[in-house]
């Protein structure tokens, strides 16, 4: 049975949030580009998503001198390459490698989006670094990735697993909505509210909301236009300003009356039913 390549994935910074790619380039490492940088703490130690969920907010996109850094929580960063910064070691799991240090307010910036102190590095050279002995070439190399150049996946295995880590232990298997949450979590719509928990039984907030939506509507790796300080009550920069203000300019939302947003505030479930049918822009079916 001949395979169908169905979809390429790249992950310009390890751990956090990547991009769908139409066609890519297969180096020695890896696909070009792909976990060439990586957030390490003050020892030197990669910091992943498996511990800080937050790093899946943190939407990285490739320049031609570096980065380009978006959260919701902080101001755009564009990131230079490091090109005479001292190499220093950094560890991958078991690896050991030297890699260039970013500069400093890249690190002050996702130390900020993180919540610890963290260091962003830069893999100058994917020579440097070999895979497991035991099941690779001595010639062959990876980048900052877990453990080899390039993953290969079947739809139904990724089906699997998505069903597996979007368990939310307050959301068991049996749960009515257990199917639409893998869902969610599948298409990086939402992590959860934090300590393996979905917060199933919690309303949605209409500054939470306006996440769902876009999310669903543009995909995870969506970028917002910065805000520009549309509502008296949403702090321009916020983690939810850049959300709310989209939803104002794709004529989803005008606010709560007043001029003002009411991000605090639980919708109903007749208000949700506004808000998705102009987010998808569902037809009156007669």
């Amino acid at each position: 049975m001949a395979l169908q390549l169905t979809g390429i994935r790249r992950y310009p910074v390890k751990s956090c949030s990547g991009f769908d790619l139409d066609q890519a380039v297969v180096e020695r490492c890896g696909l070009a580009g792909d976990r060439r940088w990586m957030v390490v703490d003050e020892s030197g130690v990669v910091v992943t998503a498996r511990e800080h969920p937050t790093m899946l907010l943190i939407t990285p996109e490739l320049t031609d001198t570096g980065l380009h850094l978006h959260a919701p929580s902080q101001p755009d960063l564009a990131i230079g390459r490091p090109t005479e910064a001292p190499l220093e070691d950094v560890t991958v799991w078991r690896s050991t490698v030297a890699a260039s240090p970013a500069a400093h307010d890249a690190h002050a910036w996702l130390s900020a989006v993180i919540g610890k102190p963290v260091r962003l590095v830069y893999l100058d050279d994917a020579d440097r670094r070999s895979p497991n002995p035991d099941f690779a070439d001595t010639d062959d190399r990876v980048s900052f990735a877990d453990a080899y150049p390039v993953l290969l996946a079947t739809e139904e295995s990724l089906q699997a697993v998505n069903g597996w880590i979007a368990d939310f232990t307050d959301v068991p298997p049996a749960n009515p909505f257990h199917d639409d949450i893998v869902r969610l979590v599948a298409n990086e719509v939402t992590v959860g509210t934090g300590g393996g928990l979905y917060g199933v039984d919690n309303p949605v907030k209409r500054q939470s909301m306006a996440v769902f939506l876009l999310k669903a509507e543009h995909g995870s790796g969506y970028t917002r236009p910065a805000c520009v300080g549309v509502f008296p009550d949403v702090a321009c920069p916020s983690t939810f300003a850049d959300w709310i203000e989209q939803l104002v300019t794709e004529n989803i939302t005008v606010g709560c009356g007043g001029g003002n947003y009411c991000p605090q505030v639980a919708n109903t479930r007749g208000q949700m039913a506004v808000f998705l049918s102009k987010t998808f822009g569902l037809p009156l079916t007669p």
